[in-house]
């Protein structure tokens, strides 16, 4: 993690966190005036939209919607908030199971097209410009 993320590559970063963050809280959109229970909905939203852009190169804003849908199924407890003594394997169709698989499946999908997004981008490059391709 080091090379990514020294405090030279960091100011770099700090410019696309705070216009990230600007574009979250202008008029219309900001938090403020949303209920407080949307805070964690709006804090999803912003983290994932930085870290797209950040190490992807990426603007998740047509995706954002359902990465925060996916992200909260992927990452809520197993069952249905009460303590159970087994919790079913994965493989064990049970709706719960079922809910998370596709959620996984979704952001997965989603973070693959914006990996192969980013590939083809630094292709395209590398053959726009070749000399450059030879100097990293």
């Amino acid at each position: 993690m080091q090379p990514v993320f020294n405090a030279q590559r960091l100011l770099v970063y700090v410019g696309q966190i705070v216009e990230a963050t600007d574009h979250m809280l202008t008029p219309g959109k900001s938090s403020r005036h949303r209920p407080i229970d949307r805070l964690a909905s709006e804090m999803t939203r912003l983290t994932c939209t930085i870290i797209a852009r950040i190490l992807l190169g990426a603007d998740l804003s047509a995706d954002i919607a359902d990465v925060e849908q996916s992200a909260t199924v992927v990452m809520a407890p197993p069952g249905d908030g009460w303590e159970r003594i087994v919790d079913p394997p994965l493989w064990v169709p049970t709706p719960g199971n079922v809910q998370f698989r596709k959620a996984k499946q979704r952001l997965d999908d989603i973070v693959q097209r914006l990996i192969a997004d980013r590939r083809k981008r630094a292709l395209e490059e590398r053959l726009a410009c070749p000399s450059l391709a030879g100097a990293r």
